[in-house]
Order: structure tokens, then C-alpha cells, then sequence
């Protein structure tokens, strides 16, 4: 916010910790603006700072409910995990003034409480991202997000600043036309500058130490706000864990195999299939359409895959009951002594009352048959859903030759 150090003494104290090597990086980046070098120099400094991609803590994951149903009020709820990347850069979640917005509405820092710094802060994220000089599309639209997040931390000023051509004359560059209305490095440490030089009788207060190379060399704002909040935001929509996948879904049929256990022996047992296996944790909307989360087992070489499968399941809005889905179990296919697919965390049921299993062979399920009503009821896997399944390399059980498992879906099992 405009007039006011973004980062509170604990945030400081934390980023004080980068590693020596991307301090190093940063000082140099910025050597050309601390030697004391005019606008001309600073121009050439484009370059964002380089931070490893940082999850959200689950102090700041706690707020999401409460800040997506504000956020429903600019009907901007698919912006939460960038809102909820803000407030990890802001206050990480903590104390009362999680947005650090008291100051812009001419009170002291942190002297309001939660509820008022949640209304305040969306407010001012949404009219930004709705700004006719910024109009964000959409949560992947980095390039004006970039420009919104900026000027929640210098003021709506930056966007005037940016969009101001009243100096340009014959010695303009290219690089500035081409840069007109956008967010760049160079012209964030420039406004830093011109708006430290306003506040102090026309000469820029110079920033010493750690705060300097962590905001920028000026006293006003913090100049790599942006670097600073897209750290924590995944344009995916998730948490801040990048959702890849793909690996898995390449792999042919005849060395999926292979692929799984690497030339090991198949385990027999509990105890040896262990090894293979991990937790994770996949978004979804449960049984009345909340978004929340739940743990499955399955085996790590699928770990990716199946966070991405839920991703995309999530994209669509498709409903989960989590205690009526489940990947990793021990036990044999029914009725047979074969080990299931289950018991390798290679298969996954899902919303199980809803998505029966049959036994009649000659039944086409695909478009719904008995107690399996994809469409008319909420809970049976669609066709969309199938062809997510499908496109990550995994098989559906509806499409058995024999019995037809409308829950089932396996990376292993081929359905002829």
C-alpha cells in the first residue's frame, strides 16, 4: 500500500535467510541502481528476482474459505490462491490486519481487525484486477496480474505512472513504446524512486542493508512485490505445488510394468509394496459443492499423475465423497485370489454407491444403466470425467469386456 514498507519486521527477518546464493544474485542485479547510477541505469536492471516457488503455509491455507466467499462478492472467486499469495507476502497469515491495508484507510498500521482487513484487502485486489487499465482475464494471465499486484503495493498511482507518455520525444526507445501499461523491473525501481524523491523534498531516500536489497534501493514500497507474491502463486490454481503430470500418461501399455516397479519383482505383500507407496493431498468439491481437500495413498510413480487427474476434476466442479472414494487398499480382486490393483495404489474407486458394478457383460454403461445416472446424478462419473481419466493414462471399468466397475479406474488394468 501506498506510503508504508509492505514487509513487517517478521517477514524481514525471514527473507533475511535466503541462501547466500540468491542474495548474491540479487545484490548484483541491483549493483548498477545502489552505486548510485541515474534512470538510464536503472532501465537496464530488468530483471525479476529468482526465488525457488514456496508453498502456502497452513496458516494462510486456513483463511480460504473465508476469503473465496468474500471474494464471490466480485464474483472473483477463482482468484483465491493468487488473494491467498498476497496475504502469505503480507503478513503470512498472522495477526489481526492480514492485509496490511489499515493505512490506506487512514488509520494506524495494524490497528484493524480481521474481518475489516479481509474486506478491505479483497476490495482493493478486485477493483485492481477490474481496472480499466489492467482488465486481469483470468488467473493465468500473469501479465496484468503483474501490474495489479504492483499496485496494491505502490498505490493506483503505478498505473498512471506506466501508462504516461507525456514524456516521450524523439529520444524514446522502442523498449518504451513496447512497455507502455506494462509491469516491468525497471519501471517498478523507477516509480520507487520518483515517489521516494516526492516524499523527501525532491531527492530519493537511499535504503541501506538487507531492506535494500530485499524492497529496492528506494524508501518507498517494495519494488520486487510482484517476484515476491508470484513465489507462492501456482496459475494452475493450486496451493502453490505445481500439479505436472504427463510422465505416467505416456507410457504404452506393454511397459507400464516396467515403468512401475523398474524390473523389481511385482511385491507379494504389505510389507513390500510399502516402499512404493505415499500420501497425498488432492483438491476437490466435496458433497454439496464446498471446495476442500483429502488424502489418498498411491504409488509414487503415480503420485504426479493422480494429483493432476484431481486438479482437472476439480477444474470441472466434478463432486467427490471422500468416504466413498479410495486408492490404496490391500485385498484381492472379488471373488478370485488375485492381488488387486488396489493393493499396488495403481487403482482408484470413486464415489463408489454412485458408480455401481456390473455383472451382465452384454450391457453398454457408458451413457448410464441402472443404478450408474451420469448426468442425472451428481455423483457418477461423466463422460468428462472419463476422458480426464483416459487422457492421464488411466483405464475405466466401464469399459470391461467382462464386468462392468463404473467406480474403477486403473493405470494398469486394460479394459479388452
Amino acid at each position: 500500500m501506498k506510503k508504508k514498507i509492505i514487509a513487517t519486521v517478521t517477514t524481514l527477518c525471514v527473507l533475511f535467510m535466503v541462501t547466500v546464493v540468491i542474495l548474491g544474485s540479487v545484490i548484483s542485479s541491483l549493483a548498477a541502481v545502489l552505486s548510485g547510477g541515474g534512470e538510464e541505469e536503472q532501465n537496464n536492471t530488468d530483471n525479476e528476482f529468482v526465488y525457488e516457488n514456496s508453498p502456502l503455509s497452513p496458516t494462510v491455507l486456513a483463511l480460504k474459505d473465508e476469503i473465496e466467499k468474500e471474494l464471490s462478492k466480485y464474483g472473483k472467486e477463482e482468484y483465491v490462491y493468487l488473494v491467498l499469495a498476497l496475504v502469505q507476502q503480507e503478513s503470512g497469515g498472522n495477526g489481526e490486519d492480514i492485509f496490511q491495508c489499515s493505512e490506506s484507510l487512514g488509520k494506524a498500521p495494524n490497528s484493524i481487525d480481521r474481518k475489516t482487513s479481509i474486506e478491505h484487502g479483497v476490495k482493493v485486489i478486485c477493483n485492481l484486477l477490474n481496472h480499466e487499465k489492467i482488465k486481469v482475464s483470468s488467473p493465468q494471465d500473469i501479465e496484468h496480474i503483474k501490474i495489479a499486484l504492483q499496485a496494491y503495493n505502490f498505490g493506483s498511482g503505478y498505473i498512471t505512472y506506466i501508462n504516461d507518455t507525456s514524456g516521450f520525444g524523439r529520444d524514446t526507445t522502442k523498449e518504451q513504446v513496447q512497455n507502455i501499461g506494462k509491469w516491468t523491473q525497471s519501471n517498478a525501481l523507477a516509480y520507487q524512486k520518483k515517489m521516494s524523491a516526492q516524499l523527501n523534498g525532491g531527492v530519493a531516500k537511499k535504503r541501506t542493508g538487507s531492506s535494500a536489497d530485499i524492497l529496492g534501493p528506494y524508501a518507498y514500497g517494495d519494488a520486487y512485490y510482484v517476484s515476491h507474491v508470484l513465489r507462492y502463486y501456482s496459475a494452475d490454481g493450486s496451493d502453490g505445488v505445481s500439479v505436472k503430470g504427463g510422465d505416467a500418461a505416456k507410457v504404452k501399455y506393454e511397459d507400464k510394468q516396467k515403468f512401475i516397479w523398474g524390473g523389481a519383482a511385482v511385491p507379494k505383500n504389505q510389507s513390500e509394496v510399502s516402499k512404493y507407496l505415499v500420501p497425498i493431498t488432492v483438491k476437490i468439491h466435496d458433497e454439496k459443492g464446498k471446495s476442500t481437500t483429502m488424502t489418498l495413498t498411491v504409488h509414487k510413480k503415480l503420485a504426479e499423475e493422480f494429483k493432476a487427474v484431481f486438479e482437472d476434476m476439480y477444474k470441472i466442479k466434478f463432486r467427490i465423497k471422500a468416504s466413498q472414494t479410495a486408492a490404496y487398499v490391500w485385498k484381492n480382486i472379488s471373488g478370485t485370489g488375485t492381488i488387486s490393483q488396489h493393493s499396488y495404489g495403481l487403482a482408484i474407486d470413486i464415489n463408489w454407491n454412485d458408480n455401481p458394478c456390473f455383472y451382465n457383460t452384454n450391457v453398454d454403461v457408458s451413457n448410464g444403466y441402472g443404478g450408474y445416472k451420469p448426468g442425472e446424478n451428481k455423483f457418477s462419473v461423466t463422460k468428462k470425467v472419463i476422458k480426464i481419466w483416459k487422457s492421464h493414462g488411466f483405464y475405466w471399468g466401464g469399459d470391461w469386456s467382462g464386468k462392468k466397475d463404473t467406480m474403477h479406474f486403473s493405470y494398469t488394468e486394460k479394459p479388452w
